[in-house]
Formats: C-alpha cells, sequence, structure tokens
C-alpha cells in the first residue's frame, strides 16, 4: 500500500506527544506544495460563497419578503360584519365591509380594477381602490401631490400585512388628515384613505375598515355569477311571489333571459324573478329589451321592490329608473302579460359607471356635488377647483391633456376612449352673466361665447393627479374665483361659481314639514335645502297675466302608485290649506295632462301675498310649490 493510500483510509489519530499525528507527517510529503494550493483555492471560494449568502440575504427581493411575512403572519379570521355594516366585495378579489348608512359612489367595479368613494359624513372621506395583478404600473396613479406622507409603518391586521402612511393635506387651506393603507396579496393590490377633519376619527375608522379586509385566491370576471338561483324561502320577503329569485349584479355583463309558459302563473302572464345588492344613493337603471325575434309585441312589464317587498316603482314596462335609498338587497319582477312569452337581455347599470361627472372641492379640501339648476352648475360663493372623476383611470398625457375610456354595456359593444383637454377657462367679469331669480319672461342669465373678449377674461389651466380615476382642473395660479360664470375650453363645461338664488321665507311649507314630518323631513331635518328647495313655477295673476315665480318646493316622501292615490293626497292637503285660511285661486287650478299624456291634478291656493300650487303628477311623487307674489 502506497503512502498516499494510507493517509487517506487510516482513521484519525487524536494529537499527543506520546503519538505523533500523522497529518503532521504529511509535510515532508513530495506533494505538499500543490496539497497546500488546492487548500488555500478552496478557502478562498468558501469565503467568496458566504459572503455572497450574506449579500443576497441583506438584499431579499421583495416577493421573498411578501413570502417571508405571510410565514409570519396569522390565519385571517372571516370578518362577520356588525348589523349595521355590510360586505362590498370587490372583483379583483377583495372584499371589506362598509356601513350601511354611508353614502356610496361607485366609480369603477371591473374585473382589472375597482373604485368606490364613501362618504361618511361631513368631516370624514373613505376611498377604497384595488388592482388586478394584470393591471400595469399602477402605482403612478396613486400618488396625490397634495399629501404630505409624516410617517411610514407596516402592521399586521388580522393576519394580513398592510403598509400604513399617515400625514396631511396640503392643498391650500385643507388641514385634512389622510390615513392610507396599501395591501398586497399574490400581485392584488387594496388601497383604503381615509380624508379627515375630525381628529378623533381617522385612526378608529381606518382601523375598523381594515379589520374587516380579507382576499379570495380567484379573481371575479363579469360572467361571475353573473345568475345564481337563490331559493324562494331563505331570501324573499312575505309579501312577494314564492318563487325562485336569480342573483344578478349592478354592471354584470348583459345577459338574456327566456320567459316561457313552464314559468309560474302571474296576473295575466307568467314570470320571473331576481335579487341584486346595491349601495345607498347609487343611480341606477334597469333594462330589459325585448327580443322582437322570439315575440314581435311588446310582452314585459316589471317592478321594483325594496327588502321587505314594498314597492319602490309602479308597473314599470321595460325600464326603471331609481336611487338605492339603502344598501342592502333590492328585488326585481319581471312578468309577461296576455299569456305571452319571450326573450329578453338584462342589465343593470349605474350612472355613475357609465361616464365621467363633475365635483368641486374648496380650500378647506370639503368636496360638494353639484347644484343644478336651469341644467347648470352651481358651486356656491367660493373659490373652488374641479374634481373630475371617471369610470377607467384617467391617463394624464401632459399638463392639459388626458384619456379615459367608458365601459361596454351591450354585448358584442367593445369600450370607448377619450381624449379630454383643459387649456383655458373663460371667466366672466359681467353681473349679468349670473343666475338671477326672474320674473314674467325675463330670462334667469346670459351666456357667452368665446369671442365675448369685452366682458371676459381668460385664464390657464393645469390638470393633477388625484386617484386613479380623479383629477384635479384648476388654474395654474390660485382657484376659479366666486361670483363668475365659467365656461372650460375647448370642452365648452360651464359653471357658476355662486349661491343658488335664495328662496323667500315661506311659513307654511315649515309648518308642513313640522306638521308632516314622516312624509316630508328627512331624520332631524330643520327648514333647509335638503328638505325644501328653491324653484321656479308658473302662477296665473288675475288679470290673466302668466307669469313664472322663484318659489319652492317640497316633495311627499312616499311614492304615489297612481293618480287616484295621489288625488287623495292632493285633497288631504289642499283641505289643510283651507283650514289654514288659503282660499281657492280659480285660475291656477285645473286638470290637465303631463308630458306623458297621463291625466295630472293641480289646485292653486293663495292667502294674502302668498300663492301655492299642489300637484299631482301621475305616478310620480306629489309636489307643493309656493312662492310670495311681488308688486
Amino acid at each position: 500500500m502506497n503512502q498516499e493510500q494510507e493517509v487517506s483510509t487510516d482513521s484519525p489519530t487524536p494529537l499527543s506527544d506520546s503519538a505523533p499525528s500523522k497529518v503532521l507527517s504529511l509535510s515532508s510529503h513530495k506533494n505538499m506544495p500543490k496539497i497546500l494550493a488546492a487548500a488555500a483555492a478552496f478557502g478562498i471560494i468558501v469565503v467568496l460563497l458566504a459572503g455572497f449568502w450574506i449579500l443576497m440575504r441583506s438584499k431579499t427581493s421583495p416577493q421573498s419578503k411578501t413570502q417571508k411575512q405571510k410565514t409570519e403572519q396569522t390565519v385571517t379570521k372571516p370578518y362577520i360584519p356588525l348589523t349595521h355594516e355590510i360586505m362590498m366585495p370587490l372583483h379583483v378579489g377583495a372584499q371589506i365591509a362598509v356601513n350601511k348608512d354611508w353614502d356610496i359612489t361607485v366609480l369603477d367595479s371591473r374585473p382589472i380594477h375597482n373604485f368606490v368613494i364613501a362618504s361618511v359624513d361631513k368631516k370624514n372621506r373613505v376611498e377604497i381602490e384595488a388592482f388586478s395583478p394584470s393591471f400595469k404600473d399602477w402605482e403612478k396613479y396613486i400618488k396625490s401631490p397634495f399629501v404630505r406622507i409624516e410617517k411610514t409603518e407596516s402592521k399586521v391586521i388580522n393576519g394580513l400585512t398592510v403598509v400604513i402612511e399617515k400625514g396631511t393635506e396640503s392643498f391650500l387651506e385643507s388641514k385634512r388628515d389622510v390615513i392610507t393603507g396599501t395591501w398586497t396579496d399574490n400581485g392584488k393590490i387594496l388601497i383604503i384613505r381615509v380624508y379627515s377633519t375630525d381628529g378623533k376619527t381617522p385612526n378608529s375608522l381606518f382601523n375598523n375598515l381594515a379589520q374587516s379586509v380579507s382576499f379570495r385566491k380567484e379573481l371575479r370576471t363579469l360572467h361571475w355569477d353573473v345568475m345564481k338561483p337563490a331559493y324562494a324561502a331563505e331570501v324573499t320577503p312575505k309579501s312577494l311571489p314564492p318563487i325562485a329569485y336569480t342573483d344578478i349584479e349592478v354592471m354584470g355583463e348583459p345577459f338574456t333571459d327566456e320567459i316561457t309558459d313552464k314559468e309560474p302563473v302571474y296576473k295575466d302572464g307568467f314570470v320571473k324573478g331576481y335579487r341584486f345588492t346595491a349601495y345607498k344613493s347609487q343611480k341606477l337603471e334597469i333594462y330589459m329589451d325585448e327580443d322582437r325575434a322570439s315575440n314581435s309585441n311588446s310582452f314585459i312589464q316589471s317592478r321594483l321592490y325594496d327588502s321587505v317587498g314594498e314597492p319602490i316603482s309602479s308597473s314599470q314596462g321595460t325600464f326603471i329608473e331609481f336611487n338605492a335609498t339603502y344598501s342592502g338587497d333590492y328585488f326585481l319582477l319581471v312578468s309577461t302579460f296576455k299569456q305571452q312569452t319571450g326573450k329578453f337581455e338584462l342589465r343593470i347599470d349605474d350612472k355613475n359607471q357609465l361616464g365621467c361627472r363633475s365635483t368641486f372641492i374648496y380650500p378647506d379640501g370639503a368636496e360638494l356635488a353639484l347644484t343644478q339648476k336651469n341644467g347648470y352648475d352651481l358651486t356656491g360663493a367660493y373659490d373652488v377647483a374641479l374634481v373630475f372623476e371617471c369610470p377607467t383611470p384617467i391617463e394624464l398625457l401632459d399638463e392639459h391633456r388626458y384619456i379615459y375610456e367608458t365601459p361596454a354595456r351591450r354585448q358584442k359593444e367593445q369600450p370607448k376612449q377619450w381624449t379630454g383637454t383643459m387649456e383655458e377657462a373663460i371667466i366672466s367679469n359681467d353681473p349679468d352673466y349670473l343666475i338671477k331669480p326672474k320674473q314674467g319672461n325675463q330670462t334667469s342669465f346670459q351666456l357667452f361665447d368665446d369671442k365675448d373678449f369685452e366682458n371676459t377674461t381668460r385664464i390657464s389651466l393645469q390638470v393633477f393627479q388625484l386617484a386613479s380615476n380623479r383629477i384635479l382642473i384648476k388654474p395654474k395660479d390660485g382657484l376659479f374665483p366666486k361670483n363668475h360664470q365659467v365656461q372650460l375650453s375647448p370642452s365648452n363645461q360651464r359653471f357658476f361659481t355662486q349661491d343658488e338664488p335664495k328662496i323667500p321665507d315661506i311659513p307654511i311649507l315649515k309648518e308642513i314639514v313640522q306638521d308632516y314630518s314622516n312624509d316630508f323631513a328627512k331624520k332631524e331635518s330643520e327648514y333647509n335645502y335638503e328638505t325644501i328647495r328653491g324653484e321656479y313655477f308658473d302662477w296665473t295673476k288675475n288679470d290673466g297675466t302668466i307669469i313664472e315665480l322663484m318659489g319652492a318646493v317640497i316633495q311627499y316622501r312616499k311614492f304615489a302608485p297612481d293618480a287616484e292615490s295621489g288625488n287623495t293626497l292632493l285633497n288631504r292637503f289642499k283641505q289643510y290649506f283651507l283650514d289654514k285660511g288659503y282660499t281657492v285661486s280659480e285660475k291656477n287650478t285645473l286638470k290637465t295632462t303631463d308630458s306623458n299624456g297621463s291625466p295630472k291634478d293641480v289646485s292653486g291656493l293663495e292667502k294674502g301675498s302668498t300663492v301655492c300650487t299642489l300637484v299631482n303628477p301621475s305616478f310620480t311623487n306629489f309636489m307643493i310649490y309656493c312662492s310670495i307674489l311681488s308688486d
């Protein structure tokens, strides 16, 4: 056996004085220089590999960090909504609980992106936004130039890691606190923003929302649960027909359904039932387009009911328009008449998800929807900036131009892309261009055109990204000044930075709101524009002259389903006025028809200079108009 084999096969021997180590004896080996060189090279390689491993540990990829965080997180507990909450599923694969009393604006509910605005109260506002993994460059849409971040931290809430940014809004005089939370789950992004002028509320409001956040593994698509059967006994109010109700979605893909003679018999035809969820303040339109290939005649009638089975609409044909008064379930009956059958296409549209809308932001950061007068928008007598909200993310091309899409809402229809430009605004310098109360044939305001240089001023505009679906449009210097008529160019959008013409003080309307608070006044309501609003109406003087008065109107809250019940209301309140000392005005009491040819009763009453008109238009809300006759 040679010496090399001996070294490689002998078992290790402890080092001691009495037993010299065979390792030490290698120093005399003839190949020792080669062995030492190999050992040195091996040592260098080990050191380099160790250094590389340490370096990679210090630069762990975001994905690896996420995976590590997931192993450290606890399992997400299913959130059970409280009695005042409703779960809002987002199509990108997340869900969150919202308060049923909040006014909800859904701007975008597509599978790729969701954007929801919740008006909590006058001091607090919430934005909920979600991106699917296929949404590219989402980061560029979420940073507002008017929010200053002061603190960033990462927390685990209900088993999910969220990055929380706290700061303040830096828009002019705004002192609103802003809390933003960002969740990431397998490429899905969820963002919650809380804006608040109430220093005590934003943290608790954000934490309550964060506790309810959860994610699903799968994404929703336009075809997700568009139709799903629901057992009547489980979901249907007892006052509705005991039939199967199919779950459908607001802004779900339009689909074709058919009523055959195999459906349950209902009145003089056959019926199908549907259930859908809507959120308070959503402006919805329900379409049931009849398929003339299946039936050449008109054959559909429909009616909408609330969650307890009370009718929201009268019997309608193929179209229903309504504003959701609560967040929760609604029921739709689609039936035929005269024993007919046929196919139809059904869809439910949300107006805010079909096109862009404008709101205004004030120097303190408050945002208000617009008050319309004569088809134009009034902001109140404040310096303001314009906020433009669209149903899809708005991409800024430069400081003046932007692009966005409107979704397809018919089968085989494609989304449409639009390009907008905001270069300058034309500001009126003449008070005659403002809206004023009108009487007789006098117009309420004058319009100017873009060639009226003498009475107008031109100012340059600039566009800023506030959020994915929201942009801010303002003059480069300051805001749109108060008490002016403003026209944006080249879009020709026009608005008035003025107060609504002041309505006269009408004591009789105050009394009605107080005496019939369940019918005319909102909860805790006082005499204000929410209950009694300004309106114009016609009045015939004793000499036969017809004038248009600036007055006020209140509207009966409960729906009058037909002309007969409307006349019952009219006679009740007519007697109320007579008991107050009013007399009937012969020239302002008549039977006529509305624009659809349906019968309409009008009763005019007067006492001194106060004049009132009771109007019962068929199938709509009963209204009372009052004003003061001027000399």
